[in-house]
């Protein structure tokens, strides 16, 4: 078995889909440096809206706002309870009407700071809110910086199924600032090692062994194979992602575990087990 050298403490990973293209920047302390790098990547926004965990802003909020100074002073906060109940069509019009009453416009930007929940609802919003405006995606958890927060797909649920009414909409950035899984139960740090030794039994024996190797450190959160991990995560994901965006043939093999984790979490009304825990089965 090959033993992998320990990592850099940063990481980029493009995601190649010509004009639809953006960068994945994987760090420790992003949040605190958002405004400039939303500066480097698009256009100066009329109005930034964030759309996030309600835990997510008690714990961020500060962080986020102050790091937003660069590109807007005052930005305009949705918050969503947590869980995946909430990813639904009720939510999915209180977020539009506060983005209506605040005035948004074309030349605005969303912002879906939490896990996937947050990420999915946001998008899907961003996606239909005037047909369609800039969004960036900074993820919070584990499950979310590696699998949900990538490759541009967006949903809510329906009462029949999960992910039922939804579109393909890529972001314009992805930001994993992996200081927010310092405040995450190891449940869900387990939640997102699921998807990470998913893409290593599809598609990558070495990541598959990296995980391996530093299980240990990687439920610590040790910051450096962390970062190696999850980047390698989203660099497979990309890939997919670049050779077949809207999932007309190799995208669906990301789906595995999911067939029966989507009808377990639909069937339990999304309480008695973790979206990871339910593909793991």
């Amino acid at each position: 078995m090959q033993i992998i050298n320990p990592p850099s403490f940063s990481q980029t990973v493009p995601v190649d889909l010509g004009d639809d293209s953006y960068p994945i920047w994987v760090e420790k302390g992003l949040i605190s440096q958002v405004g400039g790098l939303i500066s480097e990547q698009i256009d100066s926004p009329s109005k930034v809206a964030i759309v996030a965990d309600t835990r997510v802003a008690e714990l961020f909020g500060d962080q986020m706002a102050e790091g937003l100074k660069p590109v807007v002073n005052s930005p305009i906060w949705i918050t969503v309870p947590a869980g995946d109940q909430n990813k639904s069509i009720e939510w999915f019009m209180r977020v539009q009407d506060a983005l209506i009453e605040h005035q948004l416009d074309r030349q605005s930007v969303i912002i879906a700071f939490g896990g996937g929940v947050i990420g999915d609802l946001a998008g899907f919003v961003a996606s239909t809110y005037m047909r369609g405006i800039r969004w960036i995606q900074v993820p919070t958890t584990l499950l979310a910086q590696v699998d949900a927060s990538v490759g541009g797909k967006t949903a809510i649920n329906h009462s029949r199924g999960k992910n039922l009414i939804g579109s393909f909409h890529q972001p314009k950035l992805v930001l994993i600032d992996v200081e927010t899984l310092d405040y995450l139960p190891e449940r869900e740090v387990r939640c997102g090692l699921v998807e990470i030794i998913k893409h290593g039994v599809i598609m990558d024996e070495s990541l598959f062994e990296l995980v391996e190797q530093n299980l240990s450190d990687l439920l610590s959160l040790k910051t450096d194979i962390l970062i190696e991990v999850i980047a390698k995560s989203c660099r497979n994901k990309a890939w997919v992602v670049e050779n077949d965006e809207k999932e007309r043939n190799l995208r669906a093999t990301l789906n595995y575990g999911h067939t029966f984790g989507h009808a377990i979490e639909t069937l339990t009304d999304y309480h008695q087990c973790r979206h990871g825990e339910a593909v793991a089965i």
